[in-house]
């Protein structure tokens, strides 16, 4: 199973997309459509989180070359993690953090910020244990697509379509970037 994960606004779903159209399965079931937020869709399933922390080994039961997303808070619950790829969003902090508040309408505190970025931190550190494992930059990707998605092609099949889910990247996306 292939694993997009990062924090909450980090572009799991730009991730999602970009390998649905180099010709991976996605495992989404549509019930979270596209919005002002994200205007190509989430690409998830609903409550993944739950059913992870139900059963740690909810994933195991998924053909290994799909694609799932699992935010970066149900990683940790995840059973043998490590005979999964991972692929990791990372974005500025900042840049997420006025993503959130724009699509909430509410402003972060000091120590939720605080609390967010440790999480982050941690879940990179338990992440960089396996060798399944890549990041992939958020501003990067909207930079130099294929250049990012280029990174993982370790982690998935060989027919990927790099040049194909490059095109699948919408610059026009990101009201939060620097």
């Amino acid at each position: 199973m292939i694993i997009v994960s990062g924090f909450v606004r980090s572009g799991t779903s730009m991730m999602m997309r970009a390998l649905n159209y180099g010709g991976l399965q996605i495992v989404s079931d549509e019930i979270r459509i596209s919005d002002r937020n994200n205007k190509h869709g989430y690409f998830e399933l609903e409550k993944i989180g739950k059913k992870i922390q139900e059963n740690p080994s909810y994933l195991d039961k998924f053909n290994p070359n799909q694609c799932v997303k699992v935010i970066s808070f149900f990683l940790e619950n995840i059973k043998n993690i490590q005979n999964h790829s991972v692929i990791f969003m990372r974005r500025s902090m900042e840049n997420v953090y006025a993503s959130m508040e724009d699509m909430t309408g509410k402003k972060l505190s000091s120590e939720e910020k605080t609390s967010f970025n440790e999480h982050v931190s941690k879940v990179k550190r338990k992440l960089r244990e396996y060798d399944n494992f890549v990041v992939v930059g958020f501003e990067e990707m909207l930079r130099n697509p294929k250049q990012e998605l280029e990174k993982i092609l370790n982690l998935i099949p060989d027919n990927f379509d790099v040049e194909n889910a490059a095109r699948a990247v919408d610059v026009s996306i990101s009201r939060h970037s620097s």
